[in-house]
C-alpha cells in the first residue's frame, strides 16, 4: 500500500482540503507508477511565508521514494493549488525520465548480448 505524508505549516486553514487537493492532483503520478504505486511513498511539505503578504507566499517541497530511488521537487507560488501542481509536474517528469532511462539501459544490454551471441557463429 502506498503512503502519503503531508505537512502543512503556517497556513491558518484546515489541512483536510489540502489533503483532498493532493489526492486529486497526484493521479497522473499514480498512473505512471502503475504496479509500483503500492510501494511508493509521497512526502509533501507546504509552508506559508508569514511575513510576506504578496507574491510567492506559498512554498512546498515534495519527495517520492519508489523502489529505493528518491525524487525531489520544490516550488514557490501565489496559491497552494499552483504550488501543488508544480510539485506534481516536476515529480512526474523526473519519474518518467527515470523509467525511460531504465528501459534504454535494458535495451542496450540486450543489443550487446545479441551482438555477442552472433559473434560466436
Amino acid at each position: 500500500r502506498h503512503t502519503r505524508y503531508i505537512s502543512v505549516t503556517g497556513v491558518q486553514t484546515c489541512a483536510l482540503p489540502i489533503c483532498k487537493l493532493v489526492d486529486e492532483r497526484f493521479g497522473p503520478l499514480e498512473r505512471i507508477l502503475a504496479d509500483r504505486v503500492h510501494t511508493a511513498q509521497l512526502s509533501l511539505n507546504i509552508t506559508r511565508e508569514t511575513k510576506q503578504r504578496q507574491g510567492k507566499i506559498f512554498s512546498a517541497a515534495g519527495n517520492v521514494i519508489v523502489d529505493g530511488k528518491q525524487f525531489y521537487a520544490d516550488a514557490s507560488a501565489e496559491t497552494i493549488e499552483i504550488v501543488v501542481d508544480r510539485i506534481r509536474d516536476d515529480l512526474v517528469r523526473k519519474v518518467r525520465k527515470s523509467n525511460g532511462r531504465t528501459k534504454r539501459l535494458i535495451r542496450r544490454g540486450g543489443i550487446a548480448l545479441k551482438a555477442l551471441l552472433r559473434f560466436g557463429r
